[in-house]
């Protein structure tokens, strides 16, 4: 029994054994590699392989060798060194260190890695180099790490500042560490720098000479002004430019400017400047209390200065005198400031006038005016004897000066004219005022400047002499001005008339020739007319009639008083230089009717200077003995005789009216050709060398008085004319 027992715990034993021993059961690496691909198919495991491809890593173990890799070089790794040693593609190292970025205290900085212990040490070695050297550059900082200034001064600065790092930045210098020693130091040299100062200085030599740091100095100089530290002022904000001025130099200053100003009543600029003072006149009107100062060019002048010159102008005003004011004012003043200081002082005096640096008595020029009075009034009666018509105003425009400052004035070109040239030039206005007792060894530019004064008075009072003169003479010659002005008006009907006899001529031709008639036409009857009619204006307004010349025109239209007609007669004036007969035949009527002249058409009258006009063409082709002159007629005849118009036409016109008279077949075929043959005989004549042989002017004299011939006595080939005059 007992040996039963023994055996059943024996088994018992053996099979608490079995149970407790572990099966171990061993798999092939192609096995192993299997399985972990299946799991990796069903996504039951996420694993990383190694770049040879014989290791595996989890995420978590990537992001721990990471991690470890950081710590293991000082805090600060490259991505590609991390790469080499855990060797893992690099794919997976930065898309791991993007997700450690979320959650750990590391920076990537231009592909490296930063933890904070890398930081805190950076902090400290920066903070031993300001103990060293008492300011630190953030430039050198980052050039020495190899990091970006942006990042230090977030990163580093930021956070440690005034902590780790025993320093401080300026506002106005974020790129330097001082300490506060450092600080100190500088500002106790700038202020011996500043107090031992007498004048002003620039800023940029006070760095020169104490090595302080120039960033420092306007704000140190600043808070030493502010802490009355240093007495003075600091003129500008950049350390180029800057200066300091002591506060003894300033009161040194402003004793010598009161001090000068009382003794000679006057400031001038350049003195100012050569104190230092860069604003004269703002330093002035600050300075000095007197508020009656005048400020010129070159120095500003008490009243006092003023109130002497005065009482030196009565004076000489009294004793009818010319005074030089140079002598009574600072010697530094030019020209524009005694102008200024002149007309400040002669404000209230009438009597008086300025030339440049004298003064003169306005009773001394009336003295110079009266002396060409019995001239002017001698040369007056000259100038009307040879007028026919009212005198026009003298323009009163100031001669131009010559080398020596004599004036000359444009002299008239039409002989006979109306408007009378100047009375006297300028250089003898100042030969004949040089003689003067007044003038007698008197400065020569006052006595040119005098001359011009005088010369448009002089000018204005011989007009007036002129226009006195010639009123006395009025009166008798009312009757010729009326008998003047029907003959005009005479000669003025006529030519209107005229002017619508030829220009019935026109229509005879195509349009082409018609542009040649109509210029011939407004050129030489639209001109007579719009001539007689500028005569009569003339007589109405006492003016001078113009020339032909477009200018003149110009200058007599601006003469006419009245506004309305001044723009008709500017109208009708253009139109005689236009390309429509039409347009001159409307205006001209227009511009007749302001003068009470209405022009209307008459058959009668045209009848009448139709015929004396054809009478007048056959007295003259029967005396001509031009040959182009004797053909003109002749056409001109015959067109007349065909179609009962008259043609008014150019020279160069002939043979498109020879042309004409043959296409309207009014001629026989042989008095055709004599027209002809005349016209090309003349061209060969014009043509050819005085050396050769005469026979074309020898066969041009034969055929001459067959066209004479043929001009007076053609007759019509056809009664129905009207069928052939289109």
């Amino acid at each position: 029994m007992a040996t039963t027992w023994d055996e059943i715990k024996r088994l018992a034993a053996d099979f608490q054994r079995a149970q407790l021993t572990e099966n171990v059961q061993k798999l092939s690496d192609r096995n192993c590699i299997e399985i972990v691909q299946k799991l990796i198919e069903l996504k039951m495991i996420d694993v990383i392989y190694t770049c040879d491809g014989k290791e595996y890593l989890t995420p978590r173990e990537l992001e721990k060798q990471i991690i470890e890799e950081v710590d293991a070089n000082g805090g600060r790794v490259n991505i590609v060194d991390i790469q080499n040693s855990i060797n893992v593609d690099l794919t997976h190292i930065e898309s791991k260190i993007n997700e450690i970025l979320k959650d750990h205290s590391l920076q990537l900085i231009l592909g490296q890695l930063l933890n904070d212990t890398y930081l805190e040490s950076l902090a400290d070695e920066i903070n031993d180099k300001l103990k060293e050297k008492g300011q630190v550059f953030l430039p050198e900082i980052s050039k020495s790490y190899n990091l970006p200034g942006d990042f230090i001064r977030k990163s580093i600065l930021v956070k440690f500042l005034g902590n780790r790092i025993q320093g401080e930045l300026r506002k106005n210098d974020q790129d330097n560490i001082f300490t506060e020693n450092f600080l100190k130091r500088q500002k106790f040299m700038l202020r011996g720098a500043l107090n031992g100062l007498t004048k002003p200085a620039q800023l940029s030599n006070v760095i020169k000479h104490c090595e302080i740091q120039s960033k420092l100095v306007i704000p140190l100089t600043e808070q030493l002004i502010e802490e009355k530290e240093v007495r003075g002022t600091l003129n500008g904000t950049k350390i180029d430019s800057a200066f300091f001025v002591p506060d003894i130099y300033t009161t040194k200053q402003i004793e010598y400017v009161s001090s000068f100003y009382l003794q000679n009543a006057y400031l001038e600029y350049d003195s100012l400047h050569r104190l230092g003072i860069s604003n004269a006149k703002d330093y002035i009107k600050k300075k000095i209390p007197d508020k009656n100062l005048t400020y010129l060019s070159t120095c500003a002048i008490g009243q006092a200065i003023i109130e002497q010159l005065d009482a030196t102008i009565e004076d000489s005003m009294s004793s009818s005198s010319i005074l030089d004011v140079r002598p009574h004012l600072p010697s530094i003043v030019d020209e524009n400031d005694i102008g200024q200081i002149l007309q400040k002082a002669c404000k209230n005096k009438s009597n008086t006038k300025v030339f440049g640096y004298y003064i003169v008595p306005e009773h001394c020029l009336r003295y110079l005016m009266q002396n060409f009075e019995d001239d002017m009034k001698k040369k007056a009666i000259e100038f009307c004897n040879t007028l026919k018509q009212a005198p026009q105003t003298v323009s009163e425009e100031k001669p131009t000066k010559g080398k020596k400052g004599k004036g000359r004035r444009k002299e008239e070109s039409d002989q006979g004219s109306s408007e009378p040239s100047e009375y006297i030039p300028v250089h003898q206005i100042l030969k004949r005022i040089s003689n003067s007792d007044k003038l007698r060894d008197s400065d020569e530019q006052l006595l040119e400047d005098i001359a011009d004064n005088l010369y448009r008075p002089l000018t204005k009072r011989y007009c007036e002499i002129i226009r006195e003169t010639w009123e006395e003479r009025l009166s008798g010659s009312v009757t010729e001005r009326k008998t003047e002005h029907d003959q005009i008006r005479k000669i003025l009907l006529k030519t209107w008339t005229t002017a619508n006899v030829y220009t019935k001529g026109i229509d005879l031709f195509d349009n082409d020739s018609q542009e040649t008639l109509v210029k011939h036409f407004l050129r030489t009857i639209g001109t007579e007319l719009v001539d007689s009619l500028f005569k009569l204006v003339a007589t109405e307004y006492m003016l001078t009639p113009p020339s032909d010349k477009k200018e003149d025109r110009t200058k007599f239209l601006q003469k006419i008083p009245n506004e309305k007609e001044r723009d008709l007669f500017k109208e009708l004036n253009s139109t005689i230089s236009g390309k429509s007969v039409k347009e001159f035949l409307v205006t001209f009527p227009l511009a007749c009717s302001s003068f009470n002249i209405q022009l209307k058409k008459s058959k009668q009258a045209e009848k009448d200077v139709s015929s004396e006009l054809r009478h007048a063409y056959i007295e003259k082709v029967g005396c001509e003995n031009d040959a182009a002159g004797c053909l003109h007629l002749a056409v001109t005849l015959l067109i007349n005789t065909f179609t009962r118009t008259l043609v008014h036409a150019p020279g160069k016109f002939v043979p498109t009216m020879i042309k004409f008279l043959k296409e309207k077949k009014f001629l026989s075929e042989e008095d055709q050709k004599i027209l002809q043959d005349c016209n090309d005989l003349i061209i060969q004549v014009y043509r050819q060398d005085s050396n050769e042989d005469n026979h074309f002017q020898d066969q041009l004299n034969e055929l001459v008085p067959k066209v004479k011939h043929l001009a007076v006595n053609a007759k019509k080939l056809t009664v129905t004319t009207s069928e052939n005059v289109d």
